[in-house]
């Protein structure tokens, strides 16, 4: 499946969290560093979904 680039804005509206959520998120390591574009920051949505699949393992491991 081809990667989509989300701008953190995007990202935000999609996990329905704010900007600096997501910024304390990435420095816990629960999301991924965005990647640049030249001079733009942009989040992989292929990481990210990732990394929340990789959370969500994480916690059914941690509940048994």
């Amino acid at each position: 499946m081809p990667d989509t680039y989300l701008t953190i804005n995007q990202l935000a509206e999609l996990l329905g969290i704010g900007r600096s959520s997501i910024y304390r998120r990435i420095e816990d390591g629960t999301l991924p560093k965005p990647i640049k574009l030249g001079k733009l920051s942009r989040f992989s949505e292929n990481a990210v979904v990732a990394a929340l699949r990789e959370l969500g393992n994480t916690s059914d491991q941690e509940a048994n």
